[in-house]
């Protein structure tokens, strides 16, 4: 609670003078982040674009970049946006945004801008701008702290109000602006805090009286200032317990001053209207008188000789003691700082220190925060050592941090050191520029309390104008120049009264005299019971008795009424009391406990020593409710002279007293028994007397130590509450701790097992249960007994190590079973205080990392081989062009040297030929542009001036060289001239077929190539074909019966198969049916995937009629064989049977077979359709017999040509026309010169309606028969043929009749009714 004195405001010298016309009027400090984006556009949407205010906007990099805030303000054109620059003038009515990775600060009316080096979270890029402009504007600065930031900004903050300036931090939703204790950081101790949309008028509103004269009270008389100090004091007193009375007036009446400039209030009484209105200005007020100047080491001198005086104090110290330090008044927490410092350096210099505990305190809650943040402007590098600095410091942007290891040492707690209980047991107290703020009257009390609070030679440590010469007897001067007192011993025990309340002032007594020194001690035992005797000789004598009548407590002076019994000891009042007031007592309580009234019974007379004396007893109840206690006192009333009649007003009967008195006989014949026994033990009560006395005498000064004790207890609670405090804070703080601890080791997946010096587990992480198998219970096992899933049979050795050596080691592990590998890592374990407990063991995973490094090595191996590969070369260029270095596969397809590339022959511009350096300049300058070259194709020069086409591609390696792969394609070159050539003659041939050929694709199925034969299949126009969706107009040419089995093989060919499928097509053209023949077959791609479907389609209808006449020509060929077998073999069975020899038969058998050879020929040169007709078959079998019509007279053929005779019938009737010929050329007409054989024959109709018949006739005429007895002519196998097999066979009409001058026969067999018609005709 050091109270800050009137030099804040001269620490600084005052900026440059500029224009007024450049200079702003004020500068507006704004810090925001993600959270409050939309509160800065809503404060910037309603500020006065002419106010003549700058701006400063320092964004924190969380969420939200400084880009994002630029983008936003600048949809604004009512003020100028720019990001901040380095040496840029600030004018007024323009906003300046600190860049994502800038420090802003403001120097000489410029912008200073540098790179933030620390890393994002730890730059303090808010508190290093409000500083910088607290420092540079002081009461022209205005910080402005958005919500969301939590405690940036409270450094700065801190700043502005100590240079005089204006701090408004935002209020977050819902907040309600109430006591600055519930808020934290910079919201605790801004000098208003006010939600978005109010923070652009107060700007505006201090901007508009900035260069105004300070409110001030110098005008005010004495006496009414002090009566206005006075109100603002009691004031204070009631809303915040803190009573400032006693303060010096001086520094009460600046913190008024302040306020009242911030308010903009004019007058001292409007200013205490607005406090009697507003709890919330009560508690600025409160926290502005709490303000403090202090800095680290402030008064060099005098820490120095603290420090000389620290290792006495830790003398004797043990590691498990404690040296306790209480920090009076810490304000924001530097000079506990500094005690720390010392304490913590020479703690380094022992090998077993005592714990230290720092207590500082302080009235404002609020500073105590920013304490215990630690975080503290660049100003502390002129107060601090830079060896200090560098030990106990963190540099975050502008701002520096205290360390961990000191802010640990430190509890920060609120105290009043007017109203509560001090802390006991204390090493070190400082309370430095404190007293000076207290009167002298409170300054007299205070000092016992530290003398108190101090153990045995404990060490005060005050400021340089604060002395204790007036408690000599408390405190000896160890160097008085520097104010450090050693506290002494004193023969009486020093109890200091508590709370320690101020007198109360009048106004017209301002400045009292000094109160006298407070008392060393208390008054002795026997003085007090002195002044107890003396002070009882003047009141009444009394007693309190219970319900039961029994004594309580005893006053003086009560012999005279009460007269013991003898017998058992008892404490009843009857039986107390005097015989002669027992009855009118005894009265007097049972009416007052029954009526719960105050009873007197006057003038009772009381008989003693043969006096008689009168006695006023009051019995009166004490408390309310149920009468538990009664007070009876006993007031005399004087001697009463003898014969004297006592007042009237016995509130007995005679009744009463006769029973009372029969019953005091029975009792006085009790109790008779009983003296005797009293009487021994008489003795023994005296002795006990003294005892007793004695042990009044013990109890009475263990009475005052229980006192002190009490006092002491209450300043251990006091002291308890505060550690509480403090460590329910740090337990919070160690909650979040462990919370982000374990989120840490859960994100980075390191399993991480925790050991002792014993290899037993004492934790370990979630991941490490994939190293080893481990449960919650295996806690406390060694861990040679868990099971490790990696290879790691060193894993015990090397943590013994360690621990011996303490030097890390490093192993990489794998788990074959899963094909992990790890980083395994062993490390001590040290706690806090540098003790190795143990060791940890981490276990990294590099799987990835490895799997990398594999495949990196082989991506190498592969790169090497394709360097080493023959078909591969490789060149290197310089910048200007120059091949430098080269594989061995170029130089051998180029037939170079390299002591040409040595000596730099070998330009690429010699290498082209130059009808390609046009190309390869283009690739050179896109080299410049892109990095990479080609690939592109180019002839080249060899060495023996021959070219070759080559391929070529590279990219800039970064290091001003370019390197090329080359590869020969002359080969392709050749292949691709001759694949155009092939596919030219493809075309051709697809031109010149008749087959149609087509190419698909396969994912579309739509037509990619069509040869011209598509137009004459399939009757439509090529071009028109491939147009549209040209897959659904070719399958809607195919009939519906073979459209689905086509589409399935079209299926088939693009799953990969080749396929030959027959369909029928309706030809667009004229809508004829045409059966079609396709052949298709897949086309492959680079990946091994179907790209397109090929095909052959051919017309095949003519094909299938012929195949379909072949089909019935071979079934009546396959009828006509198994006839004509069967012929033969009736043929050869009857020819058999009428030869008479062999050769006989054979010469039969021949001519028969010749006929039917006769008639197969006939048969086999027949078309489709085609049937043998009658004439063709008589003409062919005469011309077998040497006979022709026309060049023999004696033969006459009549009847129609062209009568077809049915398949069935050709052999059976050749046969029969054979027979009959052989005959006649044997025996008969053709035989014979003179005879004459007509053959005739007709198609007549049986019947209406019936079939027709062929009758054929063949008569002989002339023939000059043989004699009667001369025997048969022939076999007879011809007559049998037409007699029988032609009636059997063909359902024939036949006669066979041997006349006189030759054979008549006829023959009539049905024949188709289309002979009948050509009859008809020819008829």
């Amino acid at each position: 609670m050091a109270y800050d004195e009137q030099q804040s405001m001269e620490q600084q010298a005052s900026a440059p003078d500029q224009g007024r016309h450049e200079q702003p009027v004020v500068i507006v400090g704004m810090a925001v982040c993600a959270q409050s984006v939309s509160s800065l556009e809503q404060i910037f949407s309603q500020i006065n674009p002419d106010l003549g205010a700058s701006y400063l906007v320092a964004v924190r990099q969380e969420g939200v970049d400084a880009a994002a805030v630029l983008d936003m303000l600048g949809r604004q054109d009512r003020l100028a946006v720019t990001v901040a620059v380095d040496g840029e003038r600030i004018v007024p009515n323009h906003i300046y945004i600190g860049g994502s990775d800038d420090m802003m600060t403001l120097e000489d009316g410029h912008i200073r801008i540098r790179p933030a080096s620390e890393p994002i979270g730890h730059r303090g890029t808010i508190d290093t701008m409000l500083i910088s402009l607290a420092e540079h504007a002081q009461e022209r600065a205005i910080a402005v702290v958005l919500r969301g930031l939590e405690s940036d900004g409270t450094a700065g903050v801190a700043a502005t109000k100590k240079f005089g300036g204006l701090s408004i931090v935002e209020l977050g939703e819902g907040a309600d602006g109430g006591s600055p204790e519930e808020g934290g950081g910079a919201l605790a101790i801004a000098d208003l805090r006010l939600p978005a949309q109010g923070i652009a008028t107060h700007i505006s509103l201090y901007a508009g009286n900035v260069t105004e004269e300070d409110a001030g009270l110098d005008d005010e008389p004495p006496s009414a200032i002090e009566a206005q100090i006075t109100q603002i004091a009691t004031i204070l007193r009631n809303v915040t317990s803190h009573d400032f009375h006693g303060y010096k007036r001086g520094t009460f009446t600046r913190r008024v001053q302040r306020r009242m400039q911030v308010l903009q209030i004019g007058s001292i009484e409007a200013y205490i209207e607005r406090l009697r209105a507003s709890r919330d200005e009560v508690q600025n007020l409160f926290q502005d008188l709490l303000i403090g100047v202090t800095q680290f080491f402030r008064d060099p001198a005098e820490f120095e000789a603290l420090e000389r005086e620290i290792p006495r104090l830790f003398e004797g110290k043990e590691p498990g003691d404690q040296l306790r330090v209480w920090v009076l008044g810490c304000a924001t927490g530097e000079e506990a700082y500094s005690i720390a410092m010392l304490l913590r350096e020479h703690m380094a210099t022992m090998d077993y220190p005592p714990d230290v505990q720092i207590f500082a305190t302080d009235l404002d809650a609020r500073a105590l925060g920013i304490a215990r943040g630690g975080r503290y402007s660049a100003a502390i590098t002129s107060q601090v050592p830079p060896e200090r600095l560098a030990r106990w410091f963190v540099r975050e942007g502008d701002t520096y941090c205290v360390v961990k290891e000191l802010r640990e040492m430190c509890i920060f707690s609120p105290h009043n050191i007017v109203k509560d209980a001090p802390f006991s047991r204390i090493d070190i107290l400082s309370c430095r520029n404190l007293l000076i703020y207290l009167d002298s009257e409170l300054q007299n009390r205070v000092i016992p309390i530290f003398h108190f609070a101090l153990r045995p030679s404990g060490i005060l440590f005050l400021g340089s104008s604060e002395n204790v010469t007036r408690h000599a007897k408390l405190f000896a001067p160890v160097d008085r120049k520097n104010r450090l007192f050693r506290r002494l011993e004193t023969a009486t025990r020093i109890i200091p009264d508590f709370p320690l309340s101020p007198r109360p002032r009048s106004p017209d007594h301002p400045l009292s005299a000094p109160a006298p020194m407070l008392q060393t001690g208390r008054l002795s035992a026997t003085i007090s019971r002195q002044a107890e005797v003396v002070a009882e000789r003047f009141a009444p004598a009394y007693v309190v008795v219970d319900s039961h009548y029994d004594v309580l407590h005893f006053s003086g002076r009560t012999g005279r009424y009460l007269e013991p019994a003898s017998g058992t000891a008892t404490l009843n009042l009857l039986s107390l009391a005097h015989r002669d007031l027992r009855l009118d007592m005894r009265s007097a309580l049972q009416r007052a406990t029954t009526e719960a009234v105050k009873v007197e019974v006057p003038r009772v007379l009381l008989r003693q020593d043969d006096r008689t004396y009168a006695v006023n007893i009051i019995v009166e109840p004490l408390g309310s409710g149920d009468v538990t206690s009664l007070i009876v006192l006993f007031q005399d009333a004087g001697q009463v002279a003898e014969g004297t009649a006592p007042d009237g007003g016995r509130l007995t009967s005679e009744e009463h007293v006769q029973r009372l008195e029969t019953d005091l006989r029975v009792t006085r014949d009790r109790l008779q028994a009983t003296i005797e026994e009293l009487e021994s033990t008489n003795e023994e009560l005296k002795s006990s007397n003294e005892e007793y006395q004695s042990i009044n005498e013990e109890l009475q000064s263990a009475n005052e130590e229980m006192e002190t004790s009490k006092e002491e207890l209450q300043s251990v609670n006091e002291e308890l509450q505060t550690v509480n405090g403090e460590l329910a804070h740090r337990v919070t703080e160690l909650d979040r701790t462990n919370s982000d601890l374990k989120n840490l080791l859960e994100a980075t997946q390191i399993a991480t097992v925790f050991l002792d010096n014993d290899l037993r587990v004492r934790s370990f992480t979630p991941a490490a249960t994939e190293i080893f198998h481990l449960l919650d219970t295996d806690v406390g096992r060694p861990l040679d007994h868990v099971v490790s899933r990696v290879a790691y049979p060193e894993l015990l050795d090397d943590v013994r190590l360690v621990l011996r050596t303490l030097v890390p080691t490093d192993r990489k592990v794998s788990d074959p079973t899963n094909n992990r590998h790890y980083a395994a890592r062993v490390l001590p374990y040290r706690s806090v205080d540098n003790y190795i407990s143990g060791a940890v063991v981490t276990f990294t995973d590099l799987t990835a990392t490895y799997e990398a490094e594999v495949a990196l090595r082989r991506s190498e191996e592969r790169l090497q081989r394709v360097l080493e590969t023959d078909a591969v070369g490789v060149i290197f260029l310089n910048q200007d062009g120059v091949i430098f270095d080269a594989n061995e596969v170029f130089l051998k397809m180029s037939g170079y040297t390299r002591s040409q590339m040595e000596r730099g022959d070998l330009h690429w511009r010699r290498l082209t030929p130059e009808e390609h350096h046009a190309e390869s300049q283009a690739q050179m300058e896109a080299l410049k542009e892109t990095g990479k070259i080609g690939p592109y194709e180019k002839e080249y020069f060899l060495a023996d001036g021959t070219r070759r086409w080559m391929l070529f591609a590279g990219r800039d390696l970064g290091d001003g060289t370019v390197a090329e792969f080359c590869i020969d394609i002359s080969a392709r070159k050749q292949a691709q001239a001759a694949l155009r050539q092939g596919e030219e003659q493809f075309r051709l041939f697809g031109e010149a077929s008749t087959d149609v050929l087509w190419i698909r694709d396969a994912e579309t199925l739509q037509w990619v190539y069509l040869t011209p034969a598509f137009e004459t299949i399939y009757g439509v126009d090529r071009e028109q074909a491939m147009t549209g969706n040209n897959f659904r107009s070719w399958a809607e040419l195919i009939i519906p019966e073979d459209r689905e089995q086509a589409l399935s093989e079209i299926g088939r060919v693009r799953d990969g198969e080749r396929v030959e499928f027959e369909y029928r097509i309706r030809r667009a053209s004229d809508h004829e049916i045409r059966w079609l023949r396709n052949a298709d077959f897949p086309l492959f791609g680079e990946e091994g995937n179907v790209k397109q479907i090929g095909g052959i389609g051919r017309d095949i209808t003519e094909e299938k009629a012929s195949a379909e006449r072949m089909k019935v020509l071979v079934a009546e060929l396959q009828h006509r064989t198994r006839n004509l077998m069967a012929v033969v073999r009736s043929m050869a069975e009857k020819t058999m049977r009428t030869s008479t020899d062999l050769a006989d038969f054979h010469e039969r058998f021949r001519d028969r077979l010749d006929v039917l050879a006769r008639v197969q020929g006939l048969l086999s040169r027949l078309q489709e359709g085609d049937r043998i007709t009658f004439d063709q078959l008589i003409r062919s079998e005469l011309a077998a017999h040497g006979t022709l019509e026309g060049e023999n007279s004696r033969i006459s053929l009549q009847g129609p040509d062209g009568v077809r005779l049915r398949s069935t019938t050709v052999q059976t009737m050749a046969l029969a026309m054979h027979e009959l010929g052989t005959n006649a050329a044997k025996y008969g007409a053709l035989s014979q010169a003179r005879a004459h054989l007509a053959i005739t024959w007709r198609v007549e109709q049986s019947g209406e309606g019936g079939k027709p018949w062929l009758h054929v006739e063949w008569q002989e005429s002339g023939v000059k028969m043989p004699p009667a007895d001369s025997g048969p002519q022939g076999g007879g196998q011809g007559r049998e043929l037409i007699e029988r097999a032609l009636p059997y066979q063909l359902d024939a009409k036949t006669s066979y009749v041997l006349g006189e001058d030759g054979v008549h026969c006829t023959i009539a067999i049905p024949v188709s009714l289309s002979n009948l018609i050509e009859a008809e005709a020819y008829g």
